[in-house]
């Protein structure tokens, strides 16, 4: 993989959970050599997430981080185990 390549992408997820809809955006891109991933839940303020290897899910770098743990799990269930893009590789 050649982090040094810019990359963006971004994604939309609409989730249900407890009976309430959360709208969710994501996206995706490298500073620094990371793969990093802005988070934007109902169009609020976005919020930085980083891939973390030992839960093999996305955790927030804000803390506290205002977005449910909730959403948080059904967007791990949607991201790939491989964060990065088979086109960045």
């Amino acid at each position: 993989m050649n982090s040094n390549n810019i990359y963006f992408s971004e994604d939309s997820y609409t989730f249900s959970i407890d009976k309430r809809a959360y709208e969710v955006r994501v996206v995706s891109f490298w500073l620094y050599g990371e793969l990093l991933h802005r988070v934007f839940l109902d169009d609020q303020k976005g919020h930085l997430m980083i891939w973390d290897n030992n839960s093999a899910g996305l955790q927030p770098v804000d803390n506290p981080c205002p977005i449910p743990d909730k959403v948080i799990k059904a967007l791990n269930e949607k991201v790939s185990a491989d964060p990065v893009p088979a086109e960045v590789k």
